[in-house]
């Protein structure tokens, strides 16, 4: 459906390119953390570790991986602001070739022009603030969920080399990617599992080539500590911004001094094991929770289009919860979790809850309305610096997700596809 097939709103797309290039030049010179990345491959080529110190000047650490650092060893030659714009400019294809496959797994075209722009803009609001963070921070999730999707459609077209080489290297940059090995064995998708252990092998040990065998093992070792789950710094991660499980329940069950502001936040004062084996159980509870999603079916394909994204939107969902030290703009993983809610709202106001009824419907309103509260109302940019402070330093973000999970979990696919097949009939 074309959204400006009139002439007199011909002129918009051009008028968005316009302000889409202006916003790109105006992000590229915060220069974000891809700033950190290019002072990790400078340290890289000066042959030292770039784990575990304060870069771009002592305001963050490199926490990606060996490869990632060398690839980017050429570039930095270059102004930040020149790599940093070529990356945000390769963001706006990631975005466009993910909504590519979230609109094959959707199916729009029952949906009026108005319902349509519904459907987009209740999508696109939801997700906001997470997209806006990885353009203000110049960030790496957008490149990790198209690398997911993009892998998944060339597995689905047979080129199960290409697709496994796309997932090995977003797994290799940021471990996160790993969570669909899982799912892509229980759909007997046993080819492209042993085509990703074998690329994610060689690419771990690529950069022996250029470093030498015995500084590429060292720095794996390095990288393994700071990624490590289990260590000091990631198993009890209290500090201010860093949302998900581990802080979340960190912060609730134990005195902690990891934030800026003095609000006590903990309701139990639980010694350090005992909240380690609480946050691996919570850990352990969602994952489980998978077999929800995927109906406690083994090695099967999944039983549609639409299924198939509603599991795959829980997956990606819960990865920056069970995954520690994540940062808010690694919650724009859960954009797809809450495009297909959008699209449940909008498909049966479409169809007049034949299929739900009207109080399910407005169940699920009221929770993904409290989750956008929890979530984006909560940005400096509504309520004020202070606000957005005391608002992190409680971890709304986590508890918004988690909000989502239970609305999606009340979103099943079959009370869409039994609506699409009464309307065939």
């Amino acid at each position: 459906m074309q959204l400006f097939n009139n002439k007199r709103y011909k002129f918009i797309p051009y008028v968005g390119l316009v302000l889409l290039a202006a916003f790109l030049v105006k992000e590229c010179f915060r220069e974000g953390d891809f700033k950190v990345f290019l002072d990790a491959a400078k340290t890289l080529k000066e042959h030292h570790s770039m784990y575990g110190i304060w870069l771009n000047e002592g305001s963050a650490k490199y926490f990606y991986s060996p490869l990632f650092a060398l690839i980017l060893m050429p570039f930095i030659v270059f102004p930040a602001y020149v790599i940093s714009f070529i990356w945000l400019c390769a963001n706006v294809y990631f975005l466009v070739r993910i909504w590519k496959f979230i609109s094959l797994k959707l199916d729009i075209t029952v949906f009026t022009k108005k319902e349509l722009y519904l459907f987009l803009v209740i999508a696109l609001l939801l997700s906001m603030r997470f997209l806006l963070y990885n353009f203000d921070n110049i960030q790496m999730t957008i490149f990790l969920l198209w690398a997911i999707f993009e892998s998944l459609l060339l597995f689905e077209k047979g080129k199960n080399k290409s697709g496994a080489f796309l997932l090995a290297l977003a797994i290799n940059i940021k471990l996160m990617p790993i969570v669909i090995i899982p799912y892509l064995l229980l759909r007997k998708r046993f080819i492209p599992v042993l085509w990703i252990v074998a690329f994610s092998i060689v690419l771990l040990y690529l950069p022996a080539l250029f470093l030498g065998f015995e500084f590429n093992n060292f720095l794996i070792r390095e990288w393994g500590k700071v990624i490590n789950p289990l260590n000091n710094d990631n198993s009890i991660d209290a500090s201010y911004g860093v949302q998900g499980l581990t802080p979340w329940l960190a912060t609730l069950l134990m005195k902690t001094t990891g934030g800026e502001l003095s609000y006590k936040r903990n309701i139990a004062e639980l010694d350090m094991a005992t909240v380690n084996w609480v946050i691996n159980i919570a850990r352990a509870a969602f994952i489980v929770f998978t077999l929800y999603f995927t109906g406690f079916t083994f090695f099967k394909k999944a039983k549609s289009k639409l299924r198939m994204f509603w599991e795959l939107s829980y997956i990606v969902l819960i990865a920056p919860l069970v995954f520690p030290h994540q940062q808010k703009y690694a919650f724009f993983l859960a954009a797809p979790a809450l495009t297909y809610m959008a699209y449940f709202i909008v498909y049966h106001y479409h169809s007049k809850f034949k299929c739900i009824s009207y109080s399910r419907w407005v169940f699920v309103i009221v929770l993904v309305s409290l989750s956008f509260i929890l979530n984006t109302l909560t940005s400096d940019m509504f309520i004020g610096y202070h606000w957005s402070q005391i608002t992190q330093h409680y971890k709304s973000i986590t508890y918004g997700t988690i909000i989502v999970v239970i609305a999606l979990a009340l979103c099943r696919p079959s009370y869409i596809e039994d609506g699409i097949e009464r309307s065939i009939v």
